[in-house]
């Protein structure tokens, strides 16, 4: 997944969000929006890579961490709450897609876990580098959901669940145990 950014799209001070291509598994998926303060403005600036013109070093643009983290935390408390909240709602299609569909089950764990390890490091990882994180922060309660969301962004067949019901219910309560540890960082001033 990437989005193309032009050099000069860097280098002007801008205050609102540019467009660029995007491309996920190699397939064109239009025009996303680029914004400064943003996690991939954060990625590309620690981790982007030059395709053709100057090396990323050479351009001179900052990210407002301060921002990223508010809209982040933002993200938290909205998308992720809702969808957890939608995912609870009987006979929803998010309700019965926690039982059907086993990339909810990884969208969810590792998706929260994600913003937790941010939020927790000041930096980004991957899906699977925030599940083994977690391991490490977490009670052990929360390490058989995580071990299972791992398995499947891995693709690995062997379940660790028994019953697609008790997975459902750890899931959830995973989702809502990290958003409010996460909510807690704040609070606490530890983020």
């Amino acid at each position: 997944m990437g989005l193309y950014v032009m050099g000069n799209d860097l280098q002007l001070e801008y205050e609102n969000e540019k467009s660029c291509p995007c491309f996920i598994g190699g397939v064109y998926k239009g025009l996303e929006k680029f914004e400064k303060n943003s996690i991939d403005a954060f990625q590309l600036k620690k981790y982007g890579l030059t395709v053709k013109g100057k090396e990323i070093d050479n351009f001179d643009f900052t990210v407002n961490w301060d921002i990223l983290i508010h809209n982040m935390r933002e993200n938290l408390n909205t998308y992720w709450l809702n969808w957890n909240d939608d995912c609870k709602k009987f006979l929803s299609k998010r309700y019965i897609g926690l039982f059907v569909d086993l990339g909810m089950i990884e969208w969810g764990v590792l998706g929260v876990s994600r913003l937790y390890y941010t939020f927790k490091e000041r930096d980004m990882t991957s899906k699977v580098g925030a599940g083994e994180y977690v391991l490490q922060k977490v009670p052990q309660r929360w390490h058989k959901v995580i071990n299972e969301a791992m398995r499947l962004r891995k693709g690995n067949q062997k379940s660790y669940y028994k019953s697609i019901f008790e997975r459902r219910v750890d899931v959830l309560a995973y989702i809502d145990f990290i958003i409010q540890e996460s909510n807690n960082l704040f609070n606490d001033k530890r983020c």
